[in-house]
This record gives structure tokens, C-alpha cells and sequence, in this order.
């Protein structure tokens, strides 16, 4: 049966239940809602005939780059073959898939492709606008925002959505005015835009206005008291303006309060929140020795082949830590990694797996070795995704150990 939701977009969908109950998924999805996953379960439970479902369902094990997902990712890939689907959810499949096959292109303009005909697809939207983060992609970031923007109701709450992306595409292009004023537009419209208010964080970084940042956050963090771990990633950043401002003290405090404690669930963004952080307070001359023990419980994971950005900061632990077995495998695992095909085994091979030699190098003192790669692959750092903030860390490593060395 097809149904349609407010914006005009139609579902395959199971009769008895209604649209609106998807409606309510989409925007826990959208405001980093803890429950989100089990929301969407409980749907397909229910009735498992809901492409759309399946095909959230697929996006979020998928962007969570973990390997122990992989099983549930071909389940969602499975059963969406049994279903009779609409054109739109035909277009979701293709991308779907190509992104499975790490040709994330080819998933690029099959998404692209779908906003062309359905431009309030928000689903289709966030998965271009995550994929082009992932390549560093900053200019299709906004400009794949800005093409459907003009079709978003100005009083439609999704909209703040919209606009909190369109605010770190230009972020991460240079555009900051734009993107400070375009964030604070859809925290206007809604105050629980956590990705909106994350451009704007990014806003006050680049531009060195680091106590502007925290009374930002500081204003804001109050409010998200029912969200998912991105809120971490949020006192991250506040740890990083204080370091930024002079005061390492105060960022270890937010490392010890708020990064800790997520650590337990093995979500990669926590551990990268916690590896990169560590590394800079270690070049500010604090000792965080002990710190770094406690990532050592995800070590196994410096041998994934998801994401080359993520990788890369499962294996700082070890490296810091001279983990000779854990380095030796992981080396292995990137080496094999960028034999393969694929767009990732392609920026491996590229950047990923000098990058991984030169932290290695660093962490074993080999620093005059490690700050030569990396200078090799600086130019080219882009290509493993992530933002300006985070891949800054590599620059301060070639920084701080070409002057300590």
C-alpha cells in the first residue's frame, strides 16, 4: 500500500500503520535520539514490509562503522530484495548498495539523483551529506543542501534540519558568516538541532573566538538532556576551545567528567573524541599516561576497514603506548587493506596507510620518521573525511614534533 507523508513523499507501506508513526522515527534520527534504533525495530517487528524502515535501518548500522554490525547491515540488504518497492525506494536500494560495495560515487549520485525528484527527502539528503563528510568533500556538502533548500517550507520544523547541514557545508568550505548565521536560523526554529549547533561550534573555532564557543555550548548543552552520544562529541569540542585558549586543565577536567564514561559502549566517535584529545593535552606537556591505558580495551579495533579516519584513531592508543602486537596487526590489516578495491582502500593506499606509519613512528619515537610522512600526505589529509577541527591534530603533530625533536 502507498502512503504519503506531509512533505509529498510516498511510502510502501504496511496498511495498519500509520505514517505518522515513521514521521516520529525520522525525527528522533534527526535530533540524536538515544531510542531511535529501538523505535525502528519495534516498527519492523511489527511489520516488517516498510522499505523505507529498512532502508534507515541499513543507513544507521552502516554509519556506525563496526564491523559486529556487518550481519544486521545484509539482513536490512536481504529482505529489502522480497519487497515490492516505488521508484523512489528503488533509487534507495541502488545507493544503498553501491555504498555497501564501498563505491561511494556511484551511492553519491544515485542519492543526488533521488533529491533531483524528491528534494525533501531527508533520508537521502543526510546520507549525501554524511558521504560527502566522509570524502572531505566540503563543497558538495553545501552545495547538495543548497539545491533542495529553496523547496523546504520556511515554517516546516524539519527545516532547521536542513539548514543546520547547509550551516557546516559552508562551514567547512571558509563560508563562516553564512554558516554562523544559517546555524543560529535553525536553532531559532529549534533549539534541539544538535548538528546546527555543531556548525556553529565549528564557526567559533575556526575563526580563534574560543570563549565565544563555550558560553555557546555552555548555553546550549542544558538542553540536551535526552540525546545520543553526539552530545559527547559536543564536550569534545568544548574541551578542545578551552585547550585552544590556553587552559589544558579545564579540558582534562571535561575529558575526566564527560568523555570517560562513554567509553564503555565502543562507539567509534567516543574514542576518536577521546584519542585526539589526549594526544593534545600529551603535546601541552600533561601526563595522561593512564588515560590512554583505558582505550586500550577497543585495540583490536585498529584493524578495521571501514572508514580510514576512524581506523586511524583506534590505532593512537597503541601507538602512544608501544603496543608492539596491536601495531604489528594493525599495520598488517592497512597494508592488506589498501591492496583492495574500493573508494576507501583507494585513500588507504593513498594517505591512510603513510598516516598510520607516521603516528606509529611518533608514538615510538621515531619522530623525525613520522613527521616526514606525514608532511608526504598533509596536502592530501582531506581525503579521509572528518572536519577542519579534527584533522587539525595532524597538522599540531608535524608542528609540535618538528620544534621537539
Amino acid at each position: 500500500m502507498q502512503k504519503q507523508d506531509a512533505l509529498g513523499l510516498s511510502y510502501s507501506a504496511p496498511a495498519n500503520t500509520p505514517i505518522a508513526r515513521f514521521d516520529e522515527i525520522m525525527e528522533s534520527y534527526l535530533q540524536f535520539k538515544p531510542d531511535t534504533m529501538v523505535k525502528l525495530n519495534s516498527l519492523l517487528e511489527q511489520d516488517s514490509a516498510w522499505p523505507m524502515a529498512l532502508i534507515l535501518k541499513g543507513h544507521l548500522l552502516k554509519m556506525g562503522s563496526d564491523p559486529r554490525f556487518s550481519p544486521a547491515i545484509k539482513n536490512c540488504q536481504d529482505s529489502l530484495t522480497t519487497l515490492a518497492l516505488n521508484h523512489r525506494e528503488e533509487r534507495h536500494v541502488a545507493a544503498f548498495n553501491h555504498w555497501l560495495d564501498d563505491d561511494i560515487n556511484a551511492a553519491l549520485k544515485q542519492f543526488e539523483q533521488i533529491l533531483q525528484t524528491y528534494p525533501t527527502d531527508l533520508i537521502a539528503l543526510k546520507a549525501a551529506h554524511n558521504l560527502h563528510f566522509y570524502q572531505g568533500d566540503a563543497t558538495s556538502m553545501y552545495q547538495s543542501i543548497g539545491r533542495v533548500l529553496p523547496a523546504w517550507p520556511e515554517q516546516h520544523i524539519w527545516r532547521s534540519f536542513v539548514l543546520g547541514m547547509y550551516s557546516f557545508g559552508l562551514e567547512e568550505s571558509g563560508q563562516y558568516q553564512l554558516a554562523e548565521a544559517t546555524g543560529k536560523e535553525a536553532i531559532a526554529l529549534n533549539p534541539y538541532d544538535l548538528w546546527a549547533a555543531h556548525a556553529v561550534t565549528h564557526v567559533y573555532h575556526m575563526q580563534h573566538r574560543w570563549l565565544e564557543g563555550v558560553d555557546w555550548l555552555s548555553e546550549l548543552i542544558p538542553v540536551w538532556t535526552d540525546t545520543n552520544n553526539f552530545v559527547y562529541h559536543l564536550h569534545w569540542h568544548r574541551a578542545i576551545l578551552y585547550l585552544s585558549n590556553g587552559d589544558a586543565e579545564t579540558a582534562l577536567a571535561i575529558y575526566d567528567e564527560a568523555l570517560t564514561q562513554p567509553l564503555q559502549d565502543d562507539l567509534y566517535l567516543d574514542v576518536c573524541n577521546a584519542a585526539s584529545l589526549l594526544w593534545r593535552l600529551q603535546m601541552r606537556g600533561l601526563d595522561v599516561r593512564d588515560r590512554w591505558q583505558s582505550l586500550q580495551s577497543w585495540r583490536h579495533r585498529a584493524s578495521d576497514d571501514e572508514l580510514v579516519f576512524i581506523t586511524l584513531h583506534y590505532l593512537m592508543a597503541p601507538a602512544v603506548l608501544k603496543d608492539q602486537a596491536t601495531i604489528a596487526r594493525s599495520l598488517d590489516a592497512i597494508r592488506a587493506w589498501s591492496q583492495r578495491t574500493g573508494q576507501q582502500a583507494g585513500i588507504c593506499k593513498e594517505v591512510g596507510l603513510t598516516t598510520a606509519e607516521a603516528l606509529v613512528d611518533i608514538g615510538q619515537n621515531r619522530t623525525v620518521s613520522g613527521v616526514d610522512k606525514l608532511k608526504q600526505v598533509e596536502d592530501r589529509l582531506y581525503t579521509i573525511g572528518g572536519s577542519h577541527a579534527q584533522r587539525q591534530l595532524f597538522r599540531d603533530l608535524i608542528h609540535h614534533y618538528s620544534r621537539n625533536t
